[in-house]
């Protein structure tokens, strides 16, 4: 964590010596990046006291992963009481003093013990003589002692404390029991922790450490890490989220196949997930599952016909048999197409569009209509005044005509005394008509108008 060594020395008694008196130090000292927590994991780890380290390994692990956890973010430093060192104990706490009996010694009465008669001496001197040949016995018969058991020692002890070495066997893939049986045949211990795996099927053995063809004394104990097979998770929900969104999420769930089907629907927005299998909840194993989701393709759709041409009832029968409705509209003039026929449609056909949608169907008005010249007739009858013996007295005609091109134009300002008949060249818009006003003696007589022809 710190790239430092706690207790750097001169060599491996003064590291040895720092480690029993002097206090660890603690690791933001030498790197402040360091989260708090992540270091009482270690301080607590590192303590001299074992009472004060972690009582397992699980409890370790579990405040490891932990320790990163929002709610630790402000913890405080883990102080844990050091043993004093050497030099801040008491004389009396290093030196514990093993106090002897004394020794009875009674000077007195050695004083009063006097040898004097000469026989007394001559006594000592034989049996201190004596002595010395039993010390000399003695003592040879310990130096042949020794010499047979260093002899025992090193011809016969190793043979009988002597371990074999025994070459591990690769019992990867294999199941327990037979992993354990191979390695009791060769006289090893075994000890078996259970591991999920997503690709080892349940039961086998997944590692080994020491691995294969290492050389180990017999009744090493071999560590087998066997599969329990891969872990279940709980199903998510995906129902209501957008097909788009669900793909994103999915990348990388290590389903065995995920599988799309459509549903057409006409209260779900289209591409809005309808439903899954397995369902919310489920515990599945991802790589042996087939995920299935149904997403709505929006409401039932139809595809809008060729209308173009076609009369009015045509159009309207052929919308009907696909679950469409006409809005039918009067459109423009048409050289092409007759009137009353399907000049134009939205959408256009080959559409697709939800069944019961309107479509814009415009007729066609047909040929467009243009000014027409008209020549209307227009008789002035001569009045009968009943003597024809004299000559006739003439009447004033005056004709005064409306149309494309004239208000009120003169046509004819004359004097007649016979009936008359005058044609006035009418030019009448489409939807419009013509007039006329007739005037004898400069009083109006007749009125009349003249409509646009309707015929081609």
């Amino acid at each position: 964590m710190t790239g430092k060594l706690p207790f750097p020395g001169a060599s491996p008694v003064s590291v040895a010596l720092k480690h029993l008196n002097s206090p660890m130090p603690y690791p933001r000292d030498f790197r402040s990046d360091i989260p708090q927590s992540i270091e009482n994991v270690m301080i607590r780890a590192l303590a001299k006291n074992p009472d004060d380290r972690y009582e397992s390994v699980t409890e370790m692990l579990n405040d490891l992963m932990t320790a990163l956890n929002p709610d630790r973010a402000n913890e405080e430093r883990l102080i844990i009481a050091e043993p004093l060192p050497d030099k801040e104990r008491t004389e009396e706490d290093l030196e514990k003093t093993i106090k002897m009996a004394p020794i009875n010694n009674d000077m007195g009465s050695l004083r009063e013990q006097k040898m004097t008669h000469s026989s007394k001496e001559t006594h000592d001197e034989v049996e201190k003589k004596s002595g010395a040949k039993k010390w000399l016995t003695i003592s040879g018969i310990l130096i042949l002692l020794i010499t047979a058991g260093l002899i025992i020692g090193i011809t016969v002890l190793p043979k009988l404390f002597y371990v074999s070495n025994v070459q591990v066997p690769d019992v990867t893939g294999q199941t327990y029991e037979t992993a354990k049986q191979t390695l009791m045949n060769r006289k090893l211990k075994v000890i078996r922790t259970d591991r999920v795996s997503e690709t080892i099927a349940s039961g086998k053995v997944i590692s080994q450490s020491p691995g294969k063809g290492v050389e180990v004394k017999e009744n090493t104990e071999i560590s087998l890490s066997v599969s329990k097979g891969a872990s279940k998770v709980a199903m998510d929900n995906y129902v209501g989220y957008s097909k788009e969104t669900v793909e994103e999420a999915l990348k990388d769930a290590g389903y065995k196949d995920i599988v799309w089907h459509e549903e057409e629907s006409t209260s779900i927005p289209v591409d809005q997930i309808i439903r899954q299998n397995p369902v919310r909840g489920t515990k599945v194993i991802p790589s042996k599952t087939i995920l299935e989701l149904t997403y709505s393709t929006g409401a039932p759709q139809a595809t809008v016909p060729n209308l173009l041409g076609k009369t009015k009832a045509e159009a309207s029968e052929l919308l009907e048999n696909r679950g469409l409705v006409a809005d039918f509209t009067e459109g423009d003039y048409s050289d092409e197409v007759a009137e009353g026929s399907v000049l134009e449609q939205d959408p256009d056909a080959g559409s697709k569009v939800n069944q019961g949608a309107e479509i814009n169907v415009s007729l066609s008005k047909g040929s467009e209509l243009k000014p027409r010249e008209i020549d209307q007739p227009i008789k002035v009858v001569y009045p009968n005044k009943g003597d024809h013996s004299e000559e006739p007295s003439p009447i004033r005609v005056q004709i005064y005509y409306t149309d494309a091109n004239h208000t009120e134009f003169p046509f004819v300002d004359e004097e007649i005394t016979e009936t008359k008949t005058y044609t006035i060249p009418f030019t009448i818009n489409p939807d419009e008509k013509g007039s006329y006003r007739v005037l004898i003696d400069e009083k109006e007589q007749k009125t009349g108008t003249v409509d646009y022809p309707r015929s081609r």
